[in-house]
């Protein structure tokens, strides 16, 4: 496709020019050589290896940058995540729940409550103390405050009637029975990350120029510049779980992702995120690409128009004579996409076919017929995508118009050129279709405001089920707006939230999944594995889960080359 290949050439072009534009500013050469700069990258052995105090890894800004947790969402507390632990692990290599700062958990008789066991001697950064049940309550206290803006915050508020101290090492979470609860405290998400009371009683909130609260995490908080970087160092005593490899780490932002790659070749970073033709080009020079252990996140089109007049009662609709309300509008647009052929050229292919937008084949509530039905209701057919546009009534006189926001996903660069191709399939059957670039703040407004209405927004989350659902399809005004919502999807989720018996979660979850095929609530595009590039003299490898809590995460697990 002629389109795919001309974005694939400039962005190989701008990669090349980046690196040899910061080669000629800063004499630095590409990896494989020593690299000049300074302390960050060491000096090569004779075995190859680079000795590398601070490991810098070289992403894009988030979208928002605070040191209160409770004001950031998924992707954007990824900033804080090196300092933070949860009483719920996430296996580095698994989707399992294991322990971390609890040794053991178990529901109530009653099943309206879970009892915690708390690690004893577990201290905080800073010389702030041991982390005792005080602790805990505090940290839901502060997540469910009027202010916070995490997305699971209204989940925390309505879910957790209280936390009961049994003593300093035990403590019994009074629920609402509520499907969800181990994962939503775990840290394969973010919200419960466990901070310290004593530093909030003792400094109230952080600000920008102040430390965030303290964590208990093998890496503690050293400094941070907005837009620029945030840098941790391992805790100057022996932390009880891990101890990192390197001495320092830092999350360095720049946006571009030649720039990163520039950074990376010239050994001023170590790790980075960059797009699949970029790390084309970083493999040639050297580099190479480390995977998460577990099944990728998701990448898919939410339509802005579905949403409920009436959030209380659940009833009338917000924009009725939106074109994204008619169903065989929306499964046209899916049709009209070689999503195969996407995969390939952003992905290198790795990108697997999303059946159902929520639930893959080894999540609860998986339908087979999904994926035996998929290249009639969903594959890629641009014949049969006129025919569903002609039925619903558009026509080369009167076409289709919609909007199509051009974003940047921090965690997958070059989205923009995706969604521009996007578009050009759309145009190719005979829609009219307009680019929106708006300033992310603007959009964020836009969107609580419900002002968008035939729109389409790219989105990604984690592979959770129960929060993928919640914060992007459910009606309740008390959730950021994500993506259409439907008050049968509602009830159907209000149902297999009540149920604790895995057995009968599995069934109501599959009536959830197969409305959601039928309905084509959104635009599947693909399961993604998370991926980023590394120097191989400096990191040997990194073992995470890649999905969970805003995707980079566990990096005190990060191996350093052998020497």
């Amino acid at each position: 496709m002629k389109t795919l290949k001309s974005t694939l050439l400039v962005g190989r072009i701008g990669a090349a020019a980046a690196v040899l534009l910061l080669a000629a500013c800063t004499g630095s050469q590409p990896a494989g050589g020593p690299a000049g700069s300074g302390g960050d990258a060491g000096t090569a052995p004779a075995s190859g290896a680079i000795k590398v105090d601070k490991l810098v890894f070289a992403t894009a800004p988030p979208a928002t940058e605070n040191n209160i947790e409770r004001m950031l969402g998924q992707f954007d507390a990824v900033a804080l995540k090196p300092i933070y632990e949860f009483l719920v692990g996430h296996g580095p290599d698994t989707d399992k729940l294991v322990p971390q700062l609890a040794t053991d958990w178990k529901l109530e008789p009653d099943g309206k409550g879970y009892r915690f066991q708390l690690k004893k001697g577990v201290q905080f950064h800073k010389g702030l103390g041991e982390f005792t049940a005080k602790d805990v309550v505090f940290t839901w206290e502060e997540e469910t405050k009027a202010d916070a803006l995490q997305a699971e915050a209204p989940y925390w508020r309505s879910t957790v009637k209280r936390i009961d101290i049994i003593n300093d090492y035990e403590v019994v979470f009074q629920i609402e029975p509520d499907s969800n609860f181990l994962h939503g405290l775990s840290e394969a998400e973010s919200g419960m990350e466990v901070r310290s009371k004593a530093d909030y009683d003792k400094r109230g909130d952080p600000t920008p120029q102040t430390e965030p609260l303290a964590g208990t995490a093998p890496y503690q908080f050293v400094s941070r510049e907005l837009q620029q970087y945030i840098r941790f160092q391992k805790t100057p005593f022996q932390h009880y779980r891990v101890t990192p490899d390197f001495p320092e780490f830092e999350f360095r932002y720049i946006k571009e992702g030649s720039t990163r790659l520039a950074s990376l070749l010239a050994g001023e970073s170590h790790m980075a995120t960059l797009g699949r033709d970029l790390q084309d080009r970083a493999g040639k020079e050297g580099m190479k690409v480390v995977r998460g252990r577990v099944p990728g996140a998701r990448i898919f089109l939410n339509p802005t128009a579905a949403f409920v007049a009436d959030v209380d009662k659940l009833e009338g609709w917000l924009y009725p004579d939106s074109p994204l309300m008619d169903v065989r509008v929306r499964k046209a647009l899916q049709k009209a996409v070689n999503v195969e052929e996407l995969s390939k050229v952003f992905f290198g292919g790795t990108g697997q076919t999303m059946y159902n937008p929520m639930i893959n084949e080894v999540r609860q509530g998986w339908n087979p017929d999904w994926q035996k039905n998929y290249k009639d209701e969903y594959g890629y057919d641009a014949d049969a995508a006129r025919k569903l546009l002609s039925d619903a009534g558009y026509t080369a006189a009167r076409p289709l118009e919609t909007s199509l926001h051009v974003v940047e996903l921090g965690n997958y660069p070059g989205m923009p050129d995706m969604i521009e191709a996007i578009g050009n399939y759309w145009r190719t059957v005979g829609v009219k279709v307009t680019l929106l670039q708006i300033d992310p703040a603007q959009r964020a407004q836009q969107n609580r405001q419900l002002r968008f209405s035939n729109d389409w927004q790219i989105d990604q989350t984690s592979t959770a089920q129960y929060t993928g659902v919640f914060s992007r399809f459910i009606s309740q005004k008390r959730v950021p707006p994500r993506g259409g919502k439907h008050p049968d999807l509602d009830r159907l989720f209000f149902q297999v939230r009540q149920e604790l018996d895995e057995k009968k979660q599995d069934a109501w979850w599959r009536q959830i999944g197969d409305w959601m095929y039928k309905d084509h609530t959104v635009l599947n595009l693909f399961w993604v594995p998370v991926d980023v590039t590394v120097n191989p003299k400096v990191v040997s490898d990194y073992v995470w889960p890649g999905i969970s809590g805003g995707n980079w995460t566990h990096v005190w697990y990060i191996k350093a080359a052998a020497k």
